[in-house]
């Protein structure tokens, strides 16, 4: 009987107790929260492996709330947060490391996503992958995901809407890659991360006549032509590398001779806007002007299209048949301006540079001979 009443006292006032209680602890805001951890993953950026002792030693926080963050960053960046075994002599048995550059902490947490956003983030995620050919990226899975393509997965997965982004990516948003050249693994996330941060790369190079050789360029901007990667890096000088033809890609301290303290975004903007396609220059003895003579059937997939800088177009020359137009353009990228003329046919004329004429004529020749006798 006494430990009856005993009891219904402890039950008549505990949840008033309890209230009072909680109501005057102190409590940590969720930018508080996110201080906090970003303070951690700062520390785990800047240390080689810290175990959970050093890290007590370092953060006003208790052991639970420790281990509660470090699990939090484990789930939220798998691919950043690194645990091996502590270096002897050290206390406890296990290190945690950060790989890479630190999160940005947002200074005002996404609650909302618009069908925009997330189509937006899917349409991303097919620009990047780089997968089996055959099937859409916005069918890929986290295994089929990887570098950056695999960051976006990872940042959908995270708002909790990947299922209704599959379902969206399934429908509405698809990303063909017929003819593109595959890349090899981290190819495209160290080109940018040395972009983001000036640093230099050093790799190994094959060009179209399958001679490999070992360059040293400071990436300054990644740029995607017709479904494939170039980045644009200072070798000398300005220079566009086809991210197909690269591999073993490593970040070094040693920089190309003569490289500049600073490079305008400017004189990236010019280069891209000389060049043909993906190919250009930023020695101005490569720059010439380009006249083509264009047949009426082929003016449709020539105009309103930009093809260099200085672009004009003579919509009635005196000197042509009725309909034809003179289009004209100054360009570093005549390499590849002849073959998209050849690919145009009859229905383009090459009139200037003569370098140009002289080219399309033997390869006209060329072709004639080639077909010469087949029925």
């Amino acid at each position: 009987m006494r430990e009856t009443a005993r009891s219904a006292r402890i039950c008549a006032v505990s949840p008033a107790h309890r209230h009072d209680t909680i109501a005057s602890m102190p409590r940590k805001s969720p930018a508080d929260v996110a201080a906090r951890r970003r303070s951690l993953v700062d520390l785990l950026a800047t240390h080689e492996g810290l175990t959970p002792t050093d890290l007590l030693e370092r953060l006003p926080a208790s052991r639970r709330t420790l281990h509660e963050d470090l699990a939090f960053l484990q789930a939220s960046f798998p691919s950043h947060v690194v645990r091996a075994r502590a270096a002897s002599g050290s206390l406890g048995r296990t290190a945690y490391r950060w790989l890479g550059p630190v999160p940005h902490l947002l200074p005002q947490p996404l609650a909302w996503m618009t069908e925009e956003e997330l189509l937006a983030l899917v349409a991303a995620r097919g620009l990047l992958h780089r997968d089996d050919q055959a099937m859409p990226a916005t069918r890929g899975t986290a295994r089929s995901l990887d570098g950056l393509a695999g960051s976006i997965h990872h940042l959908i997965e995270r708002t909790g809407l990947i299922e209704t982004a599959q379902r969206a990516g399934r429908h509405l948003v698809s990303v063909s890659r017929f003819g593109a050249a595959p890349i090899a693994n981290d190819v495209l996330t160290t080109c940018l991360s040395a972009a983001a941060s000036n640093q230099a790369i050093t790799f190994a190079y094959n060009n179209l006549e399958g001679v490999t050789s070992q360059p040293t360029a400071v990436p300054q901007r990644l740029v995607l032509i017709r479904g494939e990667w170039y980045c644009v890096a200072w070798a000398g000088m300005l220079r566009m590398f086809r991210l197909a033809r690269m591999a073993a890609v490593t970040i070094t301290t040693k920089r190309p001779k003569g490289t500049p303290a600073n490079i305008p975004s400017q004189e990236v903007d010019d280069l891209l806007a000389q060049s043909f396609y993906a190919t250009g220059s930023s020695d101005p003895q490569r720059r010439c002007r380009v006249v083509l003579a264009v047949r009426p059937g082929a003016w449709p997939f020539i105009q309103g299209r930009t093809w260099g800088s200085s672009q004009r177009v003579d919509e009635a020359p005196v000197d042509l048949p009725q309909g034809w137009r003179r289009l004209s353009f100054v360009t570093t990228g005549l390499a590849e301006c002849r073959h998209w003329m050849l690919g145009i046919g009859s229905g383009v004329r090459a009139e200037q540079p003569t370098e140009l004429v002289d080219w399309m004529r033997v390869e006209a020749e060329a072709m004639a001979t080639l077909y010469t006798g087949l029925a």
